[in-house]
């Protein structure tokens, strides 16, 4: 049997709930994050060069992708 102290055993009950809490944390604020950048649909930018996936917050009618360094157009959304 493997003997553990009192105050050992209460130290990681106590450092496994602070992980535990410390995890959902993180998750809730990437889950938060994750949905900030769906609502900013105007800033998301898709190459039609080589299909990269960036966000531009500064350009409004033409951008230059990060990745190939090709310019790239704003499309217009159609209404159906």
């Amino acid at each position: 049997m493997i003997k553990v102290e009192l105050s050992v055993a209460l130290a990681l009950y106590l450092l496994s709930g602070m992980v535990l809490i410390f995890t959902i944390w993180c998750l809730a604020e990437v889950r938060k994050r994750a949905k900030n950048l769906k609502s900013e649909q105007g800033f998301v930018w898709k190459c039609p060069t080589c299909t990269h996936i960036y966000i531009d917050s500064k350009a409004e009618e033409i951008s230059r992708c990060p990745l190939c360094e090709s310019l790239v157009k704003k499309e217009r959304e159609n209404d159906y």
